[in-house]
């Protein structure tokens, strides 16, 4: 069968493609329903064959007329029409597919800017992100800060020159450089590291 294209989940936003990928998964389903048909048909023949011999062996022994080999017809005469609904099948998602690159390759230049608005969309939301990010860990230095000076309101370093503490990085990475996902994990365990500790005043 022909090779598959993925199709990224939101490309789906545009109506005409999003209906052609829905009709190449449709017979994609149909050709998994007649390959698994045509296995168990295949299944179903194997065992034909084996009653077929069967029986010839028990009328050899008892001196009767061979049976034959209906069984064995029947099934190949099924497993003929499988294979031919199948490689039909075959044809169908081949033209489903070449219809979804047809489509994009039309209206590459309308869908193209609209994918540009929405790149550039998406990247200053995760600029914004980083953005509130930094000032969500500044903030909890400030925090971190306040409870060193509560503790120590004459003799601490923020006592005497407004000092905010810096916070330990507490997320562990091992094996060299950093991906982007290791540094998500590492976040993850910062964040856990930094909940908020009940602050213990003098009394």
């Amino acid at each position: 069968m022909t090779k598959l294209i993925h199709v990224p989940a939101d490309a789906l936003k545009w109506p005409e493609l999003a209906k052609a990928v829905e009709e190449r998964d449709r017979l994609l389903a149909r050709h998994r329903d007649a390959n698994a048909k045509l296995e168990a048909l295949q299944v179903r023949a194997a065992e034909a064959e084996k009653a077929d011999r069967q029986a010839l062996a028990a009328a050899l022994a008892t001196g009767k007329k061979d049976p034959g080999t209906s069984a064995v017809e029947a099934v190949a005469a099924e497993i003929a029409a499988a294979k031919r609904e199948l490689e039909a099948l075959d044809l169908a998602v081949a033209d489903a597919q070449n219809r979804i690159v047809d489509l994009v390759e039309t209206r590459r230049d309308e869908w193209g800017a609209d994918q540009q608005t929405h790149e550039t969309d998406a990247a200053r939301t995760y600029a914004d992100a980083v953005t509130l990010l930094e000032q969500a860990r500044a903030n909890l230095e400030a925090a971190r800060s306040l409870g060193v000076w509560m503790r120590d309101v004459t003799g601490s370093k923020q006592a005497r020159s407004g000092y905010v503490s810096r916070v330990p990085f507490a997320g562990v990475v091992f094996g060299g450089e950093l991906t982007f996902e290791q540094v998500v994990g590492a976040l993850r365990q910062d964040v856990e590291k930094q909940q908020p500790k009940m602050l213990e005043l003098a009394a």
